[in-house]
């Protein structure tokens, strides 16, 4: 009897056993299938990539060139802009050159007009001075000999 459960037990095992063999290989296909779906689909993504990597250098050579002409047209405009500044520059220079030269002149003509007037007014000062001097001179005198008179009355001398 125990031979008997013994071959039980072994063709039960052996049942399982060749069960879990066909899950296995059932798994083991549905791999493969799904292998081979990822490699088709890394397939179609590289050369999806080496599509956009194409892309990707035509965009980086369109930018450079843009770059090249965008680097030379602002050149050429700093060049222009520079020789414009220098022609302004010197224009304005000549014109402030020209303008302080008038202003020299015309203040030159100014201090001498000044000065004229200040030595005829200078010559006005003196005479005024002269006049006002001997004018106080003739009131200071007046104004003594008022009080002197004014003291010999109180004295009784008048």
């Amino acid at each position: 009897m125990s031979a008997v459960l013994e071959d039980d037990e072994v063709d039960e095992r052996m049942v399982r056993l060749e069960s879990d063999v066909a899950h296995m290989r059932s798994d083991i296909s549905d791999i493969k299938t799904d292998i081979r779906e990822l490699r088709a689909d890394a397939g179609a993504f590289r050369e999806g990539l080496g599509g956009i990597r194409v892309e990707i250098a035509k965009l980086r050579d369109e930018l450079h060139s843009g770059l090249a002409d965008v680097r030379a047209e602002m050149h050429t405009g700093l060049t222009e802009l520079r020789a414009e500044m220098h022609a302004g520059l010197g224009e304005l220079r000549a014109e402030m050159h020209a303008g302080l030269g008038e202003l020299r002149t015309e203040m030159l003509e100014r201090v001498t007009e000044l000065r004229s007037e200040m030595r005829s007014g200078d010559e006005r000062l003196h005479r005024l001075i002269i006049r006002t001097s001997l004018s106080d001179k003739v009131w200071m005198l007046l104004l003594t000999g008022t009080m002197l008179a004014v003291m010999a009355h109180g004295f009784k001398w008048i």
